[in-house]
């Protein structure tokens, strides 16, 4: 921290107070629908096997309607429809 302190790009830096920190939902709370909520924080989850995966993230109910390529379909979606 002192290092961080003493370099001159950082001259007049300080940090957040983290004795009174403020959530996602507090700091969005009318700017954000629910939906992008979700999205936003399955994605920024700090234990990997617990975050949202990049097809898990597509499978939110926020990306309905994009279509997606044949890969990331599930398999209902996939097969050719005679």
């Amino acid at each position: 921290m002192e290092m961080f302190l003493r370099n001159p790009r950082f001259l007049g830096i300080q940090f957040p107070d983290v004795n009174r920190p403020e959530t996602l939902e507090k700091r969005y709370a009318r700017r954000m629908p629910k939906l992008q909520m979700h999205l936003l924080k399955g994605a920024l989850v700090m234990e990997p096997h617990k975050r949202l995966t990049a097809r898990d993230a597509l499978r939110v109910p926020w990306f309905d309607g994009v279509k997606l390529p044949k890969s990331l379909r599930p398999p209902s979606q996939s097969r050719v429809r005679p």
